[in-house]
Parts: C-alpha cells; structure tokens; sequence
C-alpha cells in the first residue's frame, strides 16, 4: 500500500498525548496530532486559555471526533513543550537547537514558569560550555535579560572566533561587552598592588621589597638558614612580579578575558624550572613540588580575583553608530 499523500497519514511520531479523555487536538506544522486537555494548556498558557475561551471548530470526524487546533511547532518541539506542560518526569534535551526552539514557543505562548525553567535549564546545564554564543543569541532575541548576561560572561572562555548566526545587534553588544572585559583584565594584570593575594598568602614572601615564592622545603630551609642570612642568597625563590609573567598574563586575557585564562600560565612554571636546573646540586624534587604547588594557588587566587573584576563589567545594551531598528522589529514580527 503506497504512502497517502495527507500529513496526518505519516508515519506517526511516537508520543504519549493520545488520551481518550482529551478534548483538543494540537497538530503540528509537520502534521503529527496531539490530543490534549484545554484546562491544562489553559493554566499553563494565557494565549491558550484565550483561545479557547472563543467558539471552536466543529469537531474533524476522521481519526479524531475533537476539535484540531493547527500549531506552528514541529512535533518534536512541541512534544517537549507539553511534556513540562502537563508534567512529565525526565525531560531532557540531546540538541541544544531543540531546547532553544522549545524555550522560543514557551515564548510565544507567554508560558512564564516554562520560559524560567528552560531558560534556568540552558544557562546552568552542559550546553553552556560548548553552546555559550548560541544560547546568547537566543537569549539577546528573546529579549531574556539574565539568561543574556550568564550566556555573554560564558562566551569570554572562548576566543571571539564566533558564528555569524546571531544578528548584528547581538553580535555588536557582545564584542562591546568583551572589549570592555578585556580592558578591565589587562588593568588588573598591570595593577599588582591590587592583588590581594600577595599579602594574605602564606607562600609569597617579600624579599627586599619583591613579591617571591621562596619554594624551600624544610631541610632545605633549614640549610639556607643555617650557611645564608637570606633566602635570597640561597636562590630558591622566584619573582611574582615581573613584566614578563604579566605579558603574558595579558596575551591570555586578550584572547580570553576569564580565570580559566590565567590559570592556563605558563611563566612561572617554566621560570621555576629553569631555577631548579640552576642550583641541581642543592635542589630536591619535594622543593619543585612545593614550588608547583605555590604556583597552582597564586594562579587559583588570581584567576578568582579576575572573576570578581570581569563580574563587576556591566553589560550595556548598545547599537552600532548609525543603525536603525528595521533588523529588530523585524526579528520581533518574527517572534
């Protein structure tokens, strides 16, 4: 027997909306049929309860003795989107495109507790690592203000190589916020004396007026004490403060203005290295691990430290010069 030409005579998509007490049907726009009840979607939606607070369509005969409500939602978007509606356990999104579709008709159908839910569901699961631009894109055009701020502070652990999905509003606010991020990183990178962690550290000493990690364990301390006056004479220490390590603190931030960034330094590990190749004779592997170790918490405390200077950067809505609002109101007809 051929396939019949109909949408509602496909194969049909595998859902569990098919109660004989329902009293409406949704079909999708790729004609898969939902039967469900008017008083939940009433109570989920004020769209839908206005809807059908009107007079409806006669009941279809055929397959379905109820009213059929045609949707603009595919079927697996709105398959999910009623399965919070009614609820249903284990709802889970493999696509991050399925989610924001789903988030885009709860949207629509000014579903507030949904809208929460989904928005909560992608700027706090996985999809926020590799997705963070998308996420925002959506968030920006939904005009969804916390999700937008999370997703663009989460878009700074990657470097701005970004898709061009995102309108140009969107994209335009972004790259502002990020240079704004940035300068704000670069100036704590060349404000030492506003690192908290040099003086509330155990680990960092200040040796004739420079931060260092004196990175001695105790035998080997207890030796420099007893041949040098100074830790300095004995030679293991390193300096914190040096252009060099932030040079290349602000090469990182430039490409990445976050504490992952810093914690990606590589100077005072290799310096420490080369400190330890210069006094072989006298050095022992627990001295380099004490040193490692300093360098893992200074980097920690530091990367932390950004978070809280990035975090107070605000995220100001902004145009290009000279734009109008035709991409907007266009994308808002859209929604």
């Amino acid at each position: 027997m051929s396939e019949a030409d109909g949408p509602t005579k496909k194969n049909p998509y595998l859902h569990p909306f098919t109660r004989p007490d329902a009293d409406v049907v949704l079909r999708s726009s790729d004609g898969v049929d939902f039967r469900v009840h008017k008083m939940i979607l009433s109570v989920a939606s004020p769209v839908f309860d206005s809807m059908f607070s009107l007079p409806q369509p006669p009941a279809s005969g055929g397959d379905h003795d109820l009213p059929i409500v045609p949707v603009s939602e595919e079927n697996i978007v709105l398959d999910f989107l009623l399965r919070i509606c009614y609820p249903m356990p284990n709802i889970s999104f493999e696509d991050v495109k399925h989610a924001i579709a789903v988030l885009e008709a709860a949207v629509k159908y000014k579903m507030d507790d949904i809208v929460i839910f989904l928005s909560n569901t992608l700027i706090d699961g996985p999809f926020m690592n590799e997705h963070a631009i998308t996420i925002y894109g959506a968030a920006h055009r939904l005009d969804l203000e916390r999700a937008k701020i999370i997703a663009s502070r989460s878009t700074l652990k990657k470097e701005s190589s970004f898709e061009t999905t995102i309108s140009s509003d969107a994209l335009y606010e972004l790259m502002n916020y990020r240079s704004r991020c940035i300068a704000a990183a670069v100036e704590f990178v060349w404000r030492p004396d506003d690192w908290e962690v040099l003086a509330e550290s155990e680990c960092i000493a200040n040796i004739d007026g420079e931060y260092c990690i004196e990175f001695s364990c105790r035998s080997c301390a207890a030796q420099s004490r007893a041949n040098y006056e100074l830790p300095r004479d004995y030679g293991k220490y390193i300096t914190i403060v040096c252009e060099s390590f932030q040079k290349e603190l602000v090469g990182l931030l430039v490409m990445r203005p976050c504490r992952e960034a810093v914690e990606m330094s590589t100077y005072l590990t290799k310096h420490i290295q080369d400190k330890m190749v210069d006094y072989r004779q006298e050095s022992c592997a627990r001295c380099l691990l004490n040193g490692l170790e300093s360098i893992k918490y200074l980097l920690e405390r530091l990367g932390h430290e950004l978070e809280g200077v990035i975090e107070s950067v605000p995220f100001v809505p902004s145009k290009p010069a000279g734009s109008d609002d035709g991409l907007s109101d266009d994308e808002s007809d859209m929604e």
